[in-house]
C-alpha cells in the first residue's frame, strides 16, 4: 500500500508533467525547477528529514520569488501544506 507521502509525490509528479514547460525568461522557470527539487529531494529519501528539508527549501522560494497571482502558486502551496502535515504527524 502506497503511503501518504509516496501519494503526494506521485501527485505532485503528475501536476508538474501536466503544466506547460518552463522557459527560461518566466517566472515559471525558476518554481518549476524548485518544485522539481522538492520532489526529487522528497522522493530520493521518504524519511522525516528529508521532508523537512524539502519543505524548508520551497517554502523559503515561495516567500522569496513567487508571483503569487500565477496559476501555479495555489497548488503547489497546497503540496506543500500536505507535505508539512505529513512532517508534523511524523514526529508527533
Amino acid at each position: 500500500m502506497e503511503s501518504q507521502i509516496e501519494q503526494l509525490v506521485r501527485e505532485a509528479k503528475s501536476w508538474l508533467q501536466s503544466q506547460p514547460p518552463a522557459s527560461p525568461d518566466t517566472d515559471w522557470f525558476c518554481t518549476h525547477n524548485n518544485f522539481k527539487v522538492f520532489i526529487s529531494t522528497i522522493e530520493s529519501d521518504y524519511s522525516t528529514n528529508s521532508i523537512s528539508k524539502a519543505c524548508w527549501i520551497l517554502g523559503h522560494h515561495i516567500s522569496d520569488q513567487w508571483e503569487w497571482t500565477a496559476d501555479y502558486c495555489k497548488p503547489i502551496s497546497e503540496f506543500l501544506t500536505r507535505a508539512r502535515a505529513i512532517e508534523k504527524a511524523r514526529t508527533r
